[in-house]
């Protein structure tokens, strides 16, 4: 699989990277990405600011943005979803 690049952000992610953890089998998922070195430096500067580790930050950002991407995948499946006068 190939890597993505998005801003700086290198990300391969394996479905060996997607597995479940061994001691919470049905809730917790692992997934494994890299970060240029650059942005890794950001994200734990910002994490020891607020006195998280990068990880703890990393889940933040995600729960705390992932609502508007979501918003945007709806919006999105909206807009290509055929109208029922076009069918």
């Amino acid at each position: 699989m190939q890597p993505l690049q998005y801003k700086g952000l290198w990300m391969t992610i394996a479905t060996a990277a997607l597995k479940a953890s061994p001691v919470a089998k049905d809730r917790d998922k692992q997934v494994t990405f890299r970060l240029s070195a650059e942005l890794h430096a950001r994200v734990e500067e910002a994490a020891a600011g607020l006195e998280l580790d990068v990880s703890s930050l990393l889940r933040l950002l995600i729960r705390e943005n992932l609502p508007a991407y979501e918003e945007r995948a709806e919006e999105i499946r909206r807009k290509t979803k055929p109208r029922p006068e076009d069918a």
